[in-house]
């Protein structure tokens, strides 16, 4: 008996519900199983259709080389995400109906939109390697937020690598909370981000420095474990009114000593077009030449 024969009646061996788990449940390619047992996919495909298990359709065969091509974020990206999420990004998920077939589709999508003055912040953001494609890339596309201004972003749309990390960021009704395991994950590359996308220094009257962070789009809970992390890493902050918003809760330091080194730990992870926030002189004031945005 040849080698292919003896596979093949290995392959044969297997029941209907073990070949079904290969194909369906594993969601392995005809090819896949044929280089397990060393057979032709012609073979796999002929031994499927006399079991009566069903083929794929193209839309479920390209759901099934997606999530073949899963990603994992490395300590970096996952840093981006979580501090970014934290401040102006969005993690959105979507259902729809498939125009061939009919069924129910779910997609994820990250996005990152920041002003245009700060173009250069949201280039890092897509360099940080967040591309799908290698060597490519992003399109970056432009809005108009609700205020009038001139808003700068990409997506990132690989639907099987954001759904595995969703449920870190979304509640069982896909709306965005303040987890355990998102905190836990939080180290000092996502407070920098954070702090880029919405924190600010301010130099009060008597000219003590106050750093805040403002957390508008969270609850009272989840403000409140985010005062608490911070305070895990070194500021005794405090809650207050953004602007007397009894609503619009904003977190504040105000220790001279404590804002300093904060500052210094994130210092490394703040580009340049965002150096500004690191000085109270710089609140106000910056300024774009040949295209790069400066303190």
């Amino acid at each position: 008996m040849s080698k292919n024969s003896s596979e093949l009646q290995k392959i044969r061996t297997l029941t209907t519900p073990e070949l079904s788990n290969l194909y369906w449940k594993q969601q392995l390619s005809h090819i896949q199983i044929a280089d397990i047992y060393k057979i032709s996919p012609t073979a796999v495909r002929n031994l499927l259709l006399s079991r009566n298990i069903k083929s794929r359709t193209n839309a479920e065969s390209q759901t099934a080389i997606n999530h073949s091509r899963e990603k994992v974020f490395n300590y970096s990206q996952m840093q981006l995400i979580l501090g970014s999420l934290l401040g102006d990004a969005c993690l959105n998920r979507e259902v729809y109906l498939s125009n061939k077939t009919g069924k129910e589709l779910i997609s994820y999508k990250l996005c990152f939109y920041h002003s245009n003055k700060f173009i250069d912040y949201v280039l890092h953001k897509t360099l940080i390697g967040l591309s799908s494609k290698t060597k490519k890339t992003y399109k970056l596309n432009y809005r108009i937020s609700g205020f009038g201004s001139l808003m700068v972003g990409f997506c990132y749309c690989h639907t099987p690598t954001l759904r595995k990390i969703s449920p870190i960021f979304l509640n069982n009704k896909h709306k965005k909370r303040i987890s355990d395991t998102w905190l836990e994950k939080i180290n000092w590359p996502a407070l920098a981000y954070w702090y880029q996308d919405d924190g600010s220094l301010q130099l009060n009257k008597d000219g003590r420095r106050t750093l805040a962070f403002h957390t508008e789009n969270f609850k009272e809970g989840e403000v409140n474990s985010l005062r608490d992390l911070l305070r895990e890493h070194g500021l005794n902050t405090t809650i207050g009114k953004n602007n007397g918003d009894k609503e619009q809760r904003v977190i504040l330091a105000h220790r001279k000593k404590e804002v300093s080194k904060f500052l210094e730990k994130i210092r490394p992870f703040i580009i340049p077009c965002m150096r500004y926030k690191l000085r109270s002189e710089g609140i106000t004031r910056y300024k774009k030449e040949k295209g790069i945005c400066q303190q």
